[in-house]
Order: C-alpha cells, then structure tokens, then sequence
C-alpha cells in the first residue's frame, strides 16, 4: 500500500525543487554559451567591406575589426605581402576568406573562437616548380604533430602552440590534436593555456601527448583553500591536509565525510552505522572538547554548511531515527568535489573562530574554464553488496540454544505458564500454544502435554538453525548516476551537474532515493570584476524500519528500547530456533511484549518514511581595487526542510501489545494498558481498541551568511611578502521542529481517527507528550583579521585573530562577545640552500603556534 504512494509523492517533490533548478540551468546556461556559440558562427558572419590594393597582412586585420574576430596565422608567410582587392556588401566571412584565401593556397577553419590559416600542404607539394612553395619548403623546418590533455586525460581544444622567439603558432582543435610546421633553426616550442601552466620542450624530446597542469600546481606553490581566501602552501603557518577530488572519490561510498577516511593524518573516522544520512564520528587531532563533541566544522565553497538538526556525539550512536539527518553533507555530488582540505590546529583554523575547536573540512566544487568547449561527462557507478554470514560472529546455532533451553526448562525456568503468558516467549511460546489448542476435528490438541510429543513438536525448532542473514539482507546493487556540463566562453565559465542515487535497500526494511543537482555560473565582468552564482540541491526519500527513542537509565546506566526491530540487532539478538515460516509456508508468530511477533511482518507494518529537501543559493564577487588589493562579498542563504512519518499498522506488534489483556496476568502485567489513577482498583483495559499510530517529526532550518572582506598580497624586493585578509561576517540560523502522535489512526478504513482521550491521559499521567515544539535562533557577529609576512621564501610568521558576538554566549556584556587569537610561524627548510641539493626531500617545513580557542555557549534562544 505505501510504495505507490511513496512513489507520487518522491515524483511530486523531484518536479517542485528541481523546476526552479532546471530554470537556473537554462539561464546559465544560455548566457555561458552565448560566447561559445557565436565563436562557432564566426565564419557565417555577415561581413560589409571595401579593400583597395592593400598587403593581405592588413587585409587580414581589417576584416578582424569588421567582423570582430580573431586570426591566428604564421606571420612568415610569404603570401603576406601579396595585394588584394575586394568589395563586399554583407557576404558571410566564409566566402570573403575563399575570395582572399584560395588564391594564395592557404585554408582557413575554426578553433575555439579564432579562426585559424594554414597553408595548403597538398597544393604547396602539387606546385614544387612554384618560386612561393619552394620559398616555404626551403625556410620551415620539420612538421610537429601532438596533442595536448590535462592531468585527468581530457583534451584542451584551443590551447596555443608556438615556436619559440617566432610568431609562428596554432591552436589545438577540438580533440587537442595539432600540427605545427617549425621554422628554419628553432627547436623549441611553448605550449599555453588559460588556468594552465605554460609549459616548454624541445622538438626532439616532443612526446604524442602533451600534459599541462593547472595553475598554482607546482610542488612549493600549492595552492590551498580555508573557505575565507586562496593562498600559497608556502606561505601558509597552519596544519593542513589537501586531498583532491580524484583521490577522495571511494567507490561504493557515497557520503562524503566517510570518504576522508584514512586520507589525512590526525584525522579519525569511525563509522557507526551503513545507514546512509548517518554522519560517522569524526575526530581531527584527538578529542578537544570536554563536553566530548568532536565535530568538525564543514565548509562548502567558502559558506559554513549548518546542521539539520544539532546532534551531539553521544547520539550518534544512538540509534534514533535523528541521527539519520545527523549527517550535513549528505545531499552532496561526491562527482562535484575539486578538493577538500582539512584544516587542523588552531593556526588554520582561527579564522573560523570558536565555532572550529574541532578542526575544519573545507569543501570546493567544480566550475568550469574560460574558452572551454561544452564537456558533458557521464558517470555510473554500481555496487554489490553481499549478504552478510553468521561465520562472521560467534553466535550459537540452534542445535546449542536448544540444548540450553532444555537445560533451563529441566530446572524449572521455562515453565508452562511463563512462556504463555510471559512479557517475552520464543518456541517455547509456540510450543505453549500448541498444547493450549483444542482440535476439534481430532478431539484432542495440536500437541499432547507428554515429554515424548514436546520433544517431537521442538525437534523441528532444534533443526531449524535460521539463517536470518538471508532472511532480512538481500544482495543489492546500488547505482549512482552522475551527468555533468562544463565549459565557458571568452568572460564566462559554467558547470552544471545532476545527481541520481538509489538504493533498493541492504535489508528487506530499507530503501533510499537522492537526487542532486549543482549549478555554478561565474561571469568576468572586466578585468577587475567577476561575479559567481550558483546553487546546491538535493531532495531525499528514504525507507526504514520503525524504530522508538532510546531510552537511558540515569542511575544504572542502562540503556533500552521499546519495539526495536532493527534488521541488524534482530539477527545478533535473535534465536536461530525462530523460524519465519511454519511447514505450510505462512508466517510463524512468537511472543514478544505480550503480542504475537513476526519480523517479516512487522517490518512491513512498522516503518519509517524520511524526506529531506535542501536548497541553497550563494553569490560571490570579487573585485580588484587595485592589483595587490581585491574586495569579496560572499552571501549565501539555504532552507532545509526534513519530515519522519512512522507508521504503526493495526496489524504490528506494537498495536498487538496495546491490546493484549487475554488473561488475567496479561492484563496486569502489561505496561501498554491504561490504569485508571482515579480507581486502582479498577482493571487495567485498552485504550487503543481500533487504529494504529502515526508519529511525525518535523525539522526546518533557514540560514543566511553575509561576509565582506578585503585581502591584500604584495611582493617587495623579490623577498618581502606581505598578505592580509580583513572582514565581518553576518550569521543568522533558524531552526524550528516539531512532533506529534496520533494515535487510533485507521489505516484499512481510509485513515479515519478513532481516538481514545484515556489513551492521551496515559502519555501524559506518564510523564511524557503526545506532542512536542521547538525553537532555535542564533544569530552571531565576527570581526576578523589575519597578517602574515614571509622573508626570502623561508621565513613567515602569520598573527590571525577574530572578534565574535552571538546570542549562544547569553545576554551579559562580559561574556556576549569572545575573541580568539592565534600567533604562529614557519620555517621552509627546503628554501634552505643546503638543502636544495638534497634529492631524497622534497618539501620539509617546522611549524610552531601559540593561542587562544573557546567554544559557544549552549543557549539557542538568549
């Protein structure tokens, strides 16, 4: 009944938060494209000119400005000099060229927004005897073929190749292939590309494939990112671990934050629980925190990624239905990951302020490049998982459990009516009710109450020995689609990405679907100015089972659950006598809280539903007032919106409990009924005599950030660098939930309420609520600065500090705002001159910090 609904309702929710996404697609889109497109259509441009006995050198530079294109072309061509004439009145630049051109066996096509010439090597060889052909033949030298990719292989169209101390030069087409003809004497080329370093080599060292790396990539300028700006690795004091996105990706993982696992020294992951949305424990550098929470702070491009719901350490491990929300970058495309760097002491992380005692994960997305081609990139990954075995645990078969039950049975512990009528009853119960009911087609009962008919009815149970591995896990395959779109044109890049991920489940109870979507247009506006939109989505519908609060025993200790049915627990806790289907094939019921109990069945009437809906918009500006200052707005805001709807069928054993009272010492027994406080005397009776139940839990979060900051970088004497980075930031964050039971909600009569008021009295006489409303307002203001200088590339010392006020902190003025400090330095022994001819080191720096750290205080609503 609930999948054809769970279905609509995921449909309905895919159409409502991606429609807006998909406009924002097309817009940018269709404006990052713009340049493209018309760089594609250079050659159809209608093109009005008068030339009159000019070189084709100027020929060619008029018809640039006229049709607003440009040439690429080896300037010793000899044809240069030669004359031409032409008059046109709005003729496409095609034909303008083949009037020019074809006379003088030169050819012209079309790469990344310039319109390459080239000679006609068929012509040139066909026409030897000719004075121009042999002139070129005689002067240039061997023909250079390659082609040019990044670090992951993929082709660079439009990248420049040129002859060194020449003008002679070509572009790449659109698979990276060239062909350059080298001048008389010249051995060397250079080969260039915006975001890439330019890159040098000699033609006899010339290999098929070329690589550049990006900017910034060499060994001693790495360049890392803290959230707040971009620096060199050089000259950074702090503690910092970059992985790339590359060696982040896991396969078969699909949470981001179980990814960094052994990925970064000092950085601990312990994963405790598969359940996907669940956030592993986290711990970077050791425990720093007396309350024990260890929680990183995670930072997607720049902007703080806030909690759904604030969990604490402890309650990861829990096992509440929450903690399936605990995890705060789970709506994130692992495939959309540039890098994560991992910020750990306190010299990193300061400028994060109270807020990042526990270390820093910095997260940076994909955009796309300048003068790129459309790139559209397509990703399947598929993982099996297999079912789990009891070889795996030291559990006993049933041969050895029924051996202990019939030792317990011979010393009088699993009497008659014990196991009957007992709170918890497992084959003995069945064994029980056997002898209990009367045949009336035989005159006698399922089970004569003699020990050699006992031992025949449990020899069954003795041989049953249970796999419930197979039973409740099934092998699955999950399968995460990734389809991305990335390029840009000459003042604009784009990347776009869609996410799907489904999970039919590892158990029999779970089931999740993910979809994502990530939007990112960054518009270079003038050679001071760019501008940066983008946007993260995701949408979740997630499956599982049916599961009640933990609940912790103050003085003992001691921590229970009501109704747990947990796929996992139930196999570990569960006797392997239990069969989940008797000889006729129909399932097999025992005794557990005074109710009949099937697993199987229970987790088909007992079950969660969880949809989280998360959006977030950000825009970054950058502007440079001068070339070593430059002034950044960043501003994001985001809604997160979750809902758990957990569903009690009337056909559960939790409906079963609130209605057992068959006998006597059932009916006083059972916790589930109602006693009047009023008559005690009075027998306890049932309050939920038609429906089951419906919990719902809502969560909702609206955050908005707003930082300005100025950041300055100079150069004095080839020796002195000075960086500063000054700003404020604005935070505001949301977050309101709420609860409710429903109880005597009729699921097989169309969900009518039928509710009995004593069963309210019971919740609440009980110390409990059938409902339950909360609020959290923070808002908090930072003031923040960091200077830092660097002597001859060896020396740096670096002061960060950081100013904040937030409402957490309560309402004296002595204690409403917190600053945080750090002073810290760095000596880069590899600069050093004698270590520069040390080949076994690479890189080798001693680092030292001292300063100040604290953490917010608890309170959400001063």
């Amino acid at each position: 009944m609930k999948k054809p609904v769970v279905k609509q309702r995921l449909l309905h929710q895919i159409m409502k938060i991606t429609l807006f996404q998909f406009v924002l697609a097309l817009i940018f889109s269709s404006v990052t494209m713009a340049n493209n497109v018309n760089g594609q259509k250079k050659l159809d441009t209608k093109v009005t000119i008068t030339l009159e006995n000019l070189s084709l050198d100027n020929a060619l530079s008029k018809i640039e400005k006229s049709a607003h294109v440009k040439f690429s072309y080896n300037s010793r061509l000899p044809q240069l000099t030669q004359k031409v004439s032409i008059e046109a009145n709005q003729e496409t630049l095609s034909s303008i060229l083949s009037r020019i051109l074809v006379p003088f066996n030169i050819t012209f096509s079309e790469v990344s927004n310039q319109i390459v010439l080239q000679k006609n090597a068929v012509a040139s060889f066909s026409n030897a005897n000719n004075h121009d052909s042999l002139f070129e033949l005689l002067t240039f030298g061997p023909i250079i073929k390659g082609k040019v990719t990044d670090q992951t292989g993929s082709p660079l169209p439009g990248a420049t190749i040129m002859a060194k101390g020449t003008k002679t030069a070509v572009l790449t087409d659109f698979d990276g292939n060239f062909s350059i003809e080298m001048p008389a004497n010249v051995t060397r080329l250079v080969i260039s590309y915006v975001g890439m370093e330019t890159k040098e080599i000699g033609i006899e060292n010339t290999t098929p494939t070329i690589v550049l790396t990006e900017a910034g990539q060499d060994l001693k300028e790495v360049v890392i990112t803290t959230g707040y700006e971009k620096t060199s690795k050089r000259t950074f004091t702090g503690a910092i671990s970059k992985i790339s996105g590359a060696e982040l990706k896991v396969d078969g993982v699909v949470d981001v934050s179980r990814m960094i696992e052994g990925k970064a020294a000092g950085v601990t992951v312990q994963n405790v629980t598969g359940t996907f949305g669940t956030a592993p424990k986290i711990t970077v550098r050791g425990s720093s925190s007396i309350f024990g929470d260890t929680k990183p702070l995670w930072v997607i491009d720049g902007v703080v990624q806030e909690d759904i719901i604030n969990i604490t350490f402890a309650d990861l491990a829990s096992g509440n239905s929450e903690t399936l929300l605990s995890s705060s970058v789970a709506g994130l495309n692992a495939n959309d990951i540039q890098s994560v760097e991992i910020l750990k002491d306190a010299s990193a992380t300061s400028i994060y302020g109270s807020r990042s005692l526990n270390g820093v994960v910095v997260v940076t997305t994909k955009q796309g490049r300048r003068d790129s081609p459309l790139k559209v990139s397509y990703n399947l990954e598929q993982t099996v998982r297999s079912v789990p075995s009891y070889t795996q645990y030291d559990i006993l078969n049933s041969q050895e459990s029924m051996s202990i039950f019939k030792e317990m049975e011979s010393k009088g512990f699993l009497d008659l009516p014990s196991t009957v009528q007992g709170r918890y009853g497992g084959v003995y119960n069945i064994l029980g009710r056997a002898i209990n009911t009367y045949v009336p087609e035989t005159g006698g009962y399922l089970v004569n109450n003699d020990p050699v008919s006992r031992n025949n009815f449990l020899r069954k149970y003795e041989l049953a020995n249970t796999d419930w591995f197979n039973v409740l896990f099934r092998p699955s395959i999950t399968q995460n689609h990734s389809l991305s779109f990335s390029g840009g044109g000459k003042n604009n890049t784009f990347y776009a990405s869609l996410g799907y991920y489904t999970d039919p489940g590892w158990t029999i109870a779970d089931n999740v679907k993910q979809l994502s979507s990530n939007i990112k247009g960054t518009f270079y506006i003038n050679d001071r100015l760019n501008l940066t939109l983008s946007t993260l989505a995701s949408i979740r519908d997630q499956g599982a089972p049916g599961t009640y609060e933990s609940q912790k025993d103050q003085v003992f200790g001691k921590v229970t659950r009501d109704f747990d049915i947990n796929p996992f627990s139930y196999v570990l806790n569960t006797s392997r006598t239990l069969r989940p289907y008797d000889e006729n094939g129909n399932l097999e019921y025992y005794r557990n809280n005074w109710a009949p109990m099937n697993i199987i069945n229970e987790l088909k009437t007992n079950f969660l539903e969880i949809q989280v809906k998360d959006i977030r918009f950000q825009l970054d500006l950058d502007y440079k007032i001068t070339p070593h200052l430059t002034y950044n707005l960043t501003g994001s805001a985001r809604y997160a919106n979750t809902t758990r709807e957990h569903k009690i069928l009337e056909s559960s054993n939790v409906v079963g409990a609130y209605n057992a009272m068959e006998t006597t010492i059932v009916r006083d027994q059972n916790i589930f009924l109602y006693k009047d406080p009023n008559d005690l005397t009075a027998p306890a009776v049932s309050v939920l005599p038609n429906g089951g139940f419906l919990r719902k839990f809502t969560n909702d979060m609206t955050s908005y950030n707003i930082r300005n900051s100025f950041s300055y970088r100079n150069t004095f004497a080839d020796k002195h660098e000075l960086e500063g980075l000054f700003g404020t930031e604005l935070r505001s964050v949301d977050r309101n939930s709420d609860n409710f039971t429903a109880a005597g909600l009729q699921y097989d009569r169309g969900l009518t309420a039928f509710t009995d008021p004593r069963l309210i009295e019971k919740i609440i006489n009980e110390g409990n609520s059938y409902y339950g409303f909360n609020e959290e307002r923070e808002r908090t203001v930072g003031f923040f600065g960091k200077v830092g200088y660097t002597y001859d590339r060896r020396y740096t010392a670096s002061v960060t500090g950081r100013y904040d006020g937030s409402n957490r902190q309560g309402n004296s003025d002595s204690s409403r705002w917190l600053p945080t400090y750090t002073f810290s330095g760095k000596w880069n022994l590899s600069e050093e001159n004698f270590m520069k001819n040390v080949k076994t080191i690479n890189n080798l720096a001693l680092r030292g910090s001292y300063g100040l750290t604290a953490t917010a205080g608890p309170a959400t609503n001063s």
